[in-house]
């Protein structure tokens, strides 16, 4: 049985990519996730190179679900960070909400600021 602050941070069900059959893929943190993924999101160089943190971003979602579900062989790790890549957007919106960095009603109104902004005349 977890202590209270076990309770607390709970686990994270990342649902992308899977099918039903699958079920979520529970992945857990471990001490040290959220500093290091509050080093990745405050580092000053991140902050003018975009490309650099999603790929550092990206890189620690590859580990995070390494750690759960471990690739057999170079082919598996090679098609887990391709997916990884290739669902970068909605993989951050998910750490950052699982670790509590927003919710995901901030995020849904950034979405919704950010479609506006893109398409004006659609408001």
């Amino acid at each position: 049985m977890q202590n209270k602050y076990g309770q607390a941070l709970g686990l994270w069900e990342l649902n992308i990519g899977r099918d039903e059959s699958q079920g979520p893929l529970v992945l857990r943190p471990k001490k040290g996730d959220n500093f290091r993924l509050g080093k990745i999101l405050t580092n000053e160089r991140n902050r003018t190179d975009k490309s650099l943190m999603l790929e550092q971003i990206g890189s620690f979602i590859v580990e995070l679900i390494a750690r759960e579900e471990k690739p057999n062989n170079d082919q598996e790790r090679e098609d887990l960070e391709f997916y990884v890549e290739s669902n970068i957007t909605n993989l951050m919106s998910e750490l950052l909400v699982a670790f509590r960095w927003t919710t995901k009603e901030k995020l849904e109104e950034q979405e919704k600021q950010l479609s506006k902004n893109l398409n004006p005349q659609l408001s």
